[in-house]
């Protein structure tokens, strides 16, 4: 049984890609019972005047909470508030956060109601209810995320008191992309998936406390880490 436990993100010091799109901020911690807002913009021009937020939680498949443009919009009303009074811009707020609407939150555009697979996808922003999420597991990974510049490198912690675990796995999801694993730490002997051994580095131990390393850091590098500790 594999327990995913927390994740970290990791920013390059960049401007925004070829997207045309900018989401901000870019990590957004609330407390319980505040409101958490998120705005999204982009460069596309007047006929991608759709904006779609979909929300992806860990384990479960990403979905869609809200379709906006400046005349209609879907969405739950009570739990969710959004606006678009121009083509190139729009808001979008999370009503008095719970511990469940922590996950990665992305925006999209289009100019026509099309398939997924044909939105223009952009940045996504994790967003984080303000607790010890990972306290009834016992594990807690560090920092929470990370500013770095090219060519630098990123250190990240995981630690656990799972007493009966003695493998820490750690995962990479980028924009548009799945879910990677990177590889894993059993006791203190490393294993590194295909195109990551020259990468990634992981020391520590499986049994109580992990580091990752990320060499020579690139725009690639940005993203949003997992660490995972497992039983078997």
């Amino acid at each position: 049984m594999i327990i995913v436990l927390i994740s970290l993100t990791l920013f390059l010091q960049r401007t925004s890609g070829d997207s045309g799109v900018t989401q901000s901020p870019s990590v957004l911690w609330v407390q319980k019972g505040k409101p958490a807002e998120m705005n999204c913009s982009h460069t596309k021009g007047g006929s991608y005047y759709q904006m779609y937020w979909f929300r992806q939680q860990q384990g479960k498949p990403m979905e869609r909470i809200v379709y906006i443009t400046t005349s209609t919009s879907e969405f739950d009303k009570n739990k969710y508030s959004a606006t678009k009074e121009r083509a190139e811009d729009g808001n979008f707020t999370v009503k008095n956060v719970e511990s469940d609407d922590s996950g990665l939150y992305f925006c999209a555009v289009d100019s026509s109601l099309r398939s997924f697979n044909r939105f223009w996808m952009f940045s996504f922003l994790p967003f984080f209810f303000n607790t010890d999420s990972a306290g009834s597991y016992n594990v807690s990974q560090t920092p929470a995320d990370l500013l770095r510049k090219p060519d630098d490198s990123a250190k990240l912690q995981c630690s656990h008191k799972i007493s009966s675990s003695n493998t820490i796995l750690w995962y990479k999801q980028t924009k548009n992309r799945e879910l990677q694993l990177m590889g894993y730490l059993t006791g203190s002997s490393p294993q590194y998936e295909s195109g990551f051994s020259t990468k990634v580095n992981f020391s520590g131990s499986g049994r109580d406390n992990g580091i990752l390393t990320i060499q020579k850091l690139t725009s690639d590098d940005s993203a949003v880490y997992f660490c995972a500790a497992s039983t078997q």
